[in-house]
């Protein structure tokens, strides 16, 4: 199989692209290789590389799902067969994406296919994932006239109903039925009554799946006083973080020394810089503890991934990311994946732990890829525990 890759500054005019080079995903190592197809007139202005595809493969056309790894212009195989259809019309891997698919298959010796579902969210490529429709509730009247209501000009039947229509007072936004029923104590049939009575009105909005949400209510953005120690260590690792090169650093402190103070400190000079965060912990069960303190000081621009979130929580927090909506990103092992476009600083707690080592195909640890990203990024890697690996101690110790 040979064919022509597409070299833009090699033409003096556009070239169509009318074939993709795909890897299937559910293969063997001994099939992994890229396979051209033609793209349908259709799809030409969809498809790119990236982009998730339906595509007949084998001698029967079994219909399979492919990762178009690179876009041609011309081939010389024959017989070639069309793109069926995207996938996901939405969605598809970023380049920084697929370079993490690349050095996955490179890296650990796994299959493209393994790779890419390592770095999307569980049920995406299966479509057994969706987005999570609601009913909401909104304001019909002014806010004088609702505020009229509750003065006395008509009167209302429940505490519950005074309660609802001061909510509306001192935000006329929508709000989701479920949220509202659990804010203000009450049922959904205590709103019902001031919808038919033309106050209030039911709509369907999308809800994000965020089970970590409530955290984010009580914000504390007080300022971080940091010890002399503390703060010769910030200093050193803004220091490594200005010179906006790939570069790690081991935060090496006895449990209780004040790490973490480092770590908000650092991660305030980032987000400030409008540069994003990925702060890794060992263990599921450590998450809420350290969401409580990243939510309470960073509110709603924090996303939480780890393996015991459903797939449609996981799938809202990946969409967040997606869209640049997430300024730091909390989680396990494949927190390392977040699809964040600005990179500034990846940390990496109780560095030492054996669970950032994936035991599934594919095998990588979560530390080896936080490298990759950083050298993509130009970002800083910070690994952090009380009593370090050999390796960083020693690499620290030499001054890598």
């Amino acid at each position: 199989m040979t064919s022509t890759l597409f070299d833009p500054a090699a033409l003096s005019t556009p070239t169509p692209l009318h074939y993709a080079e795909v890897h299937i995903l559910d293969t063997p190592l001994v099939a992994d290789k890229p396979y051209t197809y033609e793209i349908p007139p259709h799809l030409t202005a969809q498809i790119q590389a990236g982009s998730l595809v339906h595509v007949p493969f084998g001698r029967g056309s079994r219909v399979v799902v492919g990762l178009v790894t690179a876009l041609v212009c011309k081939s010389e195989v024959k017989g070639i067969k069309p793109i069926l259809s995207l996938l996901w019309e939405e969605y598809h891997l970023t380049d920084d994406m697929l370079g993490m698919v690349k050095f996955l298959a490179d890296h650990t010796l796994c299959t493209i296919g393994e790779a890419t579902r390592a770095v999307l969210p569980p049920g995406l490529l299966d479509r057994h994932v969706s987005q999570k429709n609601e009913t909401t509730v909104y304001p019909q009247l002014t806010k004088e006239e609702l505020e009229g209501i509750c003065n006395g000009a008509v009167k209302l039947h429940s505490e519950a109903h005074h309660a609802v229509l001061q909510y509306f007072i001192r935000d006329m936004s929508a709000i989701s039925q479920s949220r509202l029923c659990d804010y203000l104590h009450i049922t959904p049939a205590q709103i019902k009554p001031l919808v038919k009575r033309g106050y209030l009105a039911y709509g369907t909005a999308e809800v994000q799946r965020n089970p970590y949400e409530l955290f984010a209510r009580q914000r504390d953005t007080s300022p971080i006083y940091l010890s002399r120690s503390q703060m010769a260590a910030s200093e050193q690792f803004q220091a490594l973080y200005e010179e906006n090169k790939p570069k790690a650093a081991l935060l090496f402190g006895v449990t209780g020394s004040g790490k973490t103070k480092v770590m908000l400190h650092l991660i305030d000079r980032v987000i400030k810089d409008g540069k994003q965060v990925i702060m890794m912990v060992p263990e599921i069960a450590l998450t809420p503890q350290t969401v409580s303190i990243f939510c309470r000081r960073y509110g709603t621009r924090v996303a939480v991934v780890h393996s015991a979130l459903s797939v449609g929580e996981r799938f809202d927090a990946w969409r967040r990311i997606l869209a640049g909506e997430v300024d730091l990103v909390i989680g396990t092992r494949s927190a390392v994946f977040a699809p964040l476009q600005n990179i500034g600083v990846i940390i990496i707690d109780e560095e030492h732990e054996h669970t950032y080592k994936s035991e599934s195909d594919p095998k990588y640890h979560a530390r080896d890829v936080a490298a990759y990203r950083c050298g993509k990024h130009n970002a800083l890697m910070v690994l952090a525990s009380a009593t370090p690996s050999f390796e960083s101690y020693y690499k620290a110790k030499e001054g890598r």
